[in-house]
């Protein structure tokens, strides 16, 4: 193998190792967040939680993630689509558990689109 190919190598699997991660301190966040969700926490509240976390970890709003369609959303993010995922489960959950199950529905089914997309 050709050094670039091993460079080329190196950098995927460092790729690969970031979205583990990423994917991993979502988990344990959305873990978190889930044990002190309260059904009586103003929804600006939670939401400002998500939009933080999607900013954070995506470099994009919920707003402009949700306003593309999900093979728009699989181009734009490439290799962070997994974070996209998780970040939609989380974002499910913790909709579910506020009691705002229209909501949850919505992130459900982005989530389903998403999940479509990638495996395709």
């Amino acid at each position: 193998m050709t050094l670039r190919g091993r460079v080329l190598q190196g950098t995927a699997m460092f790729r690969e190792g970031y979205v583990e991660r990423t994917i991993q301190q979502l988990r344990q966040t959305f873990a978190r967040l889930l044990g002190k969700v309260d059904r009586a926490e103003a929804p600006a509240l939670l939401d400002a939680r998500l939009d933080d976390l999607y900013r954070d970890h995506l470099g994009l709003s919920r707003q402009v993630l949700g306003s593309l369609d999900a093979a728009s959303q699989a181009r734009l993010l490439r290799e962070r689509a997994p974070i996209a995922v998780e970040l939609l489960r989380g974002e499910q959950a913790l909709l579910a558990a506020a009691g705002r199950t229209a909501e949850a529905a919505e992130a459900g089914e982005r989530l389903t689109q998403l999940e479509t997309v990638q495996r395709a």
